[in-house]
């Protein structure tokens, strides 16, 4: 589903581009160092983009900049969108940047520090995706 995703200013990461194979996918890695964030961010996009509730054709900006938001939310439970923004020198937005097999072109967005319920999506995917994603959360 998905090829590549890349991101900047985002929880842990200041800059990070990670390729997927059409296969199993292996995140390895000490224990907090952001393994779980990619999969969970990756989980919401691929999720976003392959519910489409309202039936609409194609994806549309209106639609992305609210549905991400709301998605980031439930998934990685901060207490306001602008929480998952690194919180180091540079870290004014979060970027993401996302390419999907099923699609020409991918997915861009960001959103500030001071973001509630909407990213800025600045480039949209043509199409939605085929299949719901699945996530399973490891046990504590």
């Amino acid at each position: 589903m998905i090829k590549q995703l890349e991101i900047s200013n985002f929880t842990r990461f200041p800059e990070a581009k990670f390729f997927f194979g059409g296969g199993l996918n292996l995140f390895i890695g000490e224990n907090g160092t952001g393994k779980s964030q990619v999969l969970k961010l990756a989980y919401s996009l691929a999720s976003v983009l392959a519910e489409n509730e309202m039936r609409l054709a194609a994806p549309t900006q209106g639609y992305l900049k609210k549905s991400i938001a709301l998605k980031l939310r439930q998934v990685f439970r901060p207490d306001t969108l602008g929480r998952l923004v690194r919180h180091k020198p540079n870290g004014a937005r979060a970027g993401v940047s996302c390419d999907f097999a099923e699609n020409s072109s991918g997915l861009e967005f960001s959103f500030s520090k001071r973001s509630q319920s909407e990213v800025a999506v600045s480039t949209l995917p043509d199409t939605w995706l085929e299949k719901l994603p699945v996530f399973f959360q490891p046990a504590n």
